[in-house]
């Protein structure tokens, strides 16, 4: 509770004495989108959007060229099924690039056909020409969402199985179910070659096309400062702080 009353008073709020009186405050803002909310969609609530919190990354391109497959993931080691999804992609005809933050070091050797990154890449320069985004995280996720491609969910908290079966529901994701590469390998194939999974992205990518959220965390920020006080909060209903 320390902690979280001294961050308070840099902001000249009072002081919590429990820790639910988080879960109180009269002005929600949910950082998400109704569509990947696990416990909506709530219409009292508001749905400011997400807010992306990575500004460092670093820009690399596609090496094929033309109408070929174009496979972007970021995934954990630690992740249930990681191995078995790597190997279904490493089968698969096509490019994949593959940002994964503690990669074992034989892994590349491994699966030699996947491009690997210890970095976040710019996904505003790679996701207009992928194919398929396969990822836990809820950031990545919404990302993909919004360029309008279809994700291959490989979740590893409660959180991301909650969002990943919400947008399976949607028709525009699947889920990795286990460790058997070959039903993996055709849960992806299915994702790309039935337009109705991108077709679900897309209404999705649609429905937000002429809403910027760049600037999310700024505007909240301002809202609250400029009267809101302590009955407004930000619910962050994306769990992923770092924008994986």
């Amino acid at each position: 509770m320390e902690n979280i009353n001294s961050i308070l008073r840099r902001f000249q709020q009072p002081d919590l004495e429990f820790l639910g009186e988080l879960f109180t405050a009269k002005d929600v803002r949910l950082t998400t989108l109704p569509e990947l909310d696990p416990f909506g969609p709530r219409p009292p609530q508001q749905y400011v959007g997400p807010i992306f919190t990575l500004s460092k990354v670093y820009r690399t391109g596609w090496k094929s060229t033309g109408a070929g497959t174009r496979i972007f993931a970021y995934l954990h080691p630690q992740a249930p099924a990681c191995e078995s999804v790597l190997q279904a992609l490493n089968d698969l005809e096509g490019e994949v690039l593959c940002v994964m933050p503690g990669c074992p070091r034989h892994w590349p050797g491994r699966f030699d056909r996947i491009t690997f990154y210890a970095q976040p890449l710019e996904l505003a320069f790679l996701l207009p020409q992928a194919s398929l985004v396969v990822t836990g995280g809820v950031s990545t996720t919404t990302t993909a969402l919004l360029v309008g491609l279809p994700i291959f969910s490989v979740p590893r908290t409660l959180e991301q199985h909650k969002v990943a079966h919400v947008l399976e529901r949607s028709g525009a994701a699947k889920i990795a179910d286990g460790g058997d590469v070959e039903r993996i390998a055709q849960d992806i194939s299915e994702l790309l070659d039935n337009s109705k999974h991108r077709q679900a992205a897309i209404r999705i990518a649609t429905k937000y096309m002429a809403t910027q959220f760049e600037n999310n965390a700024s505007r909240i920020a301002g809202d609250q400062n400029a009267g809101a006080g302590r009955a407004a909060r930000i619910s962050a209903a994306n769990y992923d702080s770092l924008g994986i």
